[in-house]
């Protein structure tokens, strides 16, 4: 599944953007240096009060022999950050699993942040096992910027470390380039609408797209479809 949140946007046309943090006075620095205030980008979906939800598609549940969907809900902070938390429930034959992904944001005049990201899950093959991976960010983290067009290129760079409930800690170091394709028109069962696809290759060449409504969000990818909107 590509998740919008966690892969999108830089300014500029075809310029390739640095996109670890800092970088002059309008950027955030360090991952501790909160909070920043300030309104999202209209199609990152991170609006205080939102709920989205989404059904795998057929494809989805055929490759990975379950079926299910997840929510999105994001609330504001009393500082100006806001959290966005992912619901995802799927279901096999012998196996169910729930996952909570709580994300933290923070948005200002370049975009849209990324600053924290913790992981919780159960999943459950005749017994339940509980297990969480804590995200420790070198440095907050470009999702999305304020402008975008199409023939938009830029780079999102994750860098720092992991921690499960084993206390097994492992490096992270991933990188995206993402670049704006165009409009397209997009029927999902929550309506239909003229939307932005972008496509995402990570560093090992594996291309996703997604599809992004500005005052809306996410409301298509390769693997998921949105199914309820905000009224």
């Amino acid at each position: 599944m590509s998740f919008v949140l966690i892969s999108l946007f830089a300014c500029g046309t075809t310029d390739t953007t640095d996109t670890s943090g800092g970088g002059g006075d309008t950027g955030p620095g360090e991952a501790d240096e909160i909070p920043w205030t300030g309104d999202c980008p209209a199609a990152s979906g991170v609006i205080d009060g939102a709920h989205l939800e989404y059904v795998y598609t057929a494809t989805w549940e055929e490759h990975n022999d379950r079926s299910g969907g997840w929510t999105y809900d994001v609330s504001a902070n009393g500082d100006g950050t806001y959290t966005g938390v992912m619901t995802i429930e799927v279901a096999g034959v012998n196996n169910t699993m729930e996952e909570v992904d709580t994300l933290g944001y923070g948005c200002d005049a370049d975009g849209l942040w990324l600053v924290s990201k913790r992981v919780d899950s159960t999943v459950t093959v005749y017994e339940p096992y509980e297990g969480f991976l804590e995200y420790t960010l070198d440095a907050p983290v470009l999702l999305m910027p304020v402008d975008m067009e199409t023939g938009t290129k830029w780079k999102t760079e994750y860098a720092g470390s992991t921690m499960n409930e084993l206390d097994q800690k492992r490096a992270i170091n991933e990188s995206y380039v993402t670049e704006v394709m165009g409009n397209e028109a997009v029927d999902v069962p929550a309506g239909s609408w003229t939307a932005m696809r972008w496509t995402r290759t990570s560093s090992l060449g594996t291309e996703t797209n997604s599809w992004v409504v500005s005052g809306l969000g996410l409301v298509k990818d390769d693997d998921s479809d949105l199914t309820v909107a905000p009224k």
